[in-house]
């Protein structure tokens, strides 16, 4: 051990004495003195590892750190050990290293390290690797590095440094969905709406690629709160029924008897509906997102409500006591359930005698009706009609009757 500590510039003396007689039986003792001069021994370079964790979207990562040279050896007492070399892959393949002077970054497969001369290091898992993404936990990756040791001779040797990356459950994410649904119009619903239907977690995603699973819905945004539900179970919105199954599977259902679903008017005029869901992956990592479903609108039919009317004959003597005129609005007491925007508007007029105009006069028997397309009108009677002017009393009277 003591010979193989030797460095050039260090000696080891060895002293023997021997004793030499001659023929005459006189002798004489003296000292031969070995010494042994130092050279060089190469260094032993022992193969490393260590331990990485990923980053996930809710822990930080575990970095993989130490020195490769604390375990090296070699037998040359107070001799330097240095990192000279550095490159990516295994030992056996021989491959050319990058010479280092200072401290430099490697890429691996999965990550990077940074080593300086002194042998520290530190490696660090990529975690926007696909690979290093999809470990689950239990699962690993070894990543390996070869690096060169010299000592204060130039003599060197390689070793080799595995880092072993271990998987960690990221939890999984949950996009928002848009659906589009439309209600019914027409007259009485009669033109069919559209409920729609579809999977919510078609664009969810595990970085592991585990199975996804509804666990949790209730109405409203994400940020905000709701009635919760049942997975699986009808559970009641704002403006329709909303069932989601633990795939991800759901229908909507528009409540088409709601005032406000039947004010929609226009393709363009909607409504909002907002659900929440939560996503598990296999582990029980957990995500939400938000299921909006966009009710459309679509014509529903006005509804028309008769009207009645009262006017007066001229009376007197050659009908020089004025009459009155039957005048008023036919469009007051209709209806259209459409709010946004809608207008109503008389387009047709039909009389006993057949049809009129609108904005022009439509013959009746007893008189002329005028409808202007604002719904306003003006009924005049004629005083020169014998059935008119055979009226004596207010309580006899005529009725006249008109279509829109």
């Amino acid at each position: 051990t003591a010979v193989q500590a030797l460095k050039p510039g260090d000696t080891l003396t060895e002293t023997f004495t021997y004793t030499v007689r001659d023929t005459a039986g006189l002798t004489s003792t003296a000292t031969l003195t070995i010494t042994i001069l130092g050279r060089y021994d190469a260094p032993v370079a022992v193969d490393d590892a260590a331990d990485a964790t990923p980053a996930t979207s809710d822990t930080p990562p575990v970095d993989a750190t130490g020195n490769v040279v604390t375990n090296d050896k070699d037998v040359d007492a107070n001799d330097t050990r240095t990192v000279t070399g550095i490159r990516s892959g295994a030992e056996s393949t021989g491959a050319t290293l990058q010479d280092m002077s200072g401290k430099v970054r490697i890429n691996g497969l999965y990550g990077w390290l940074d080593i300086d001369p002194t042998g520290q290091f530190q490696y660090h898992a990529d975690e926007t690797n696909t690979i290093v993404a999809a470990l689950a936990p239990g699962q690993t990756l070894v990543e390996r590095f070869t690096y060169r040791l010299a000592d204060g001779g130039g003599l060197t040797d390689t070793a080799e440094l595995a880092i072993t990356i271990h998987g960690i459950n990221d939890r999984p994410v949950a996009s928002d969905v848009i659906t589009l649904a439309r209600e019914a119009g027409g007259v009485a619903n009669g033109t069919v709406g559209r409920d729609p239907s579809g999977v919510a977690t078609f664009n969810d995603v595990d970085p592991e690629g585990g199975p996804l699973t509804i666990v949790a819905l209730r109405t409203g945004a994400e940020n905000g709160t709701g009635t919760s539900g049942i997975v699986g179970v009808p559970l009641r919105g704002q403006y329709g029924t909303l069932v989601m199954g633990a795939d991800g599977r759901f229908t909507y259902t528009v409540d088409n008897n709601l005032p406000e679903v039947q004010a929609l008017r226009m393709l363009l005029d909607g409504l909002v509906d907002t659900f929440t869901y939560t996503v598990s992956d296999d582990h029980g990592a957990t995500d939400q997102a938000t299921l909006r479903v966009l009710i459309l609108g679509q014509n529903d039919n006005p509804v028309a409500h008769d009207d009645a009317g009262n006017a007066i004959e001229a009376g007197g003597r050659h009908n020089a006591t004025p009459g009155t005129d039957a005048t008023g609005n036919v469009l007051d007491n209709d209806t259209d359930v459409d709010q946004y925007g809608e207008t109503k508007a008389v387009t047709a007029i039909n009389g006993p005698l057949g049809a009129g105009a609108v904005a022009g006069t439509t013959a009746g028997r007893y008189g002329t009706l005028t409808v202007q397309a604002d719904g306003s009108y003006r009924y005049v009677i004629d005083n020169d009609n014998a059935a008119v002017q055979a009226l004596r009393t207010s309580d006899e009277t005529l009725t006249e009757t008109f279509v829109y």
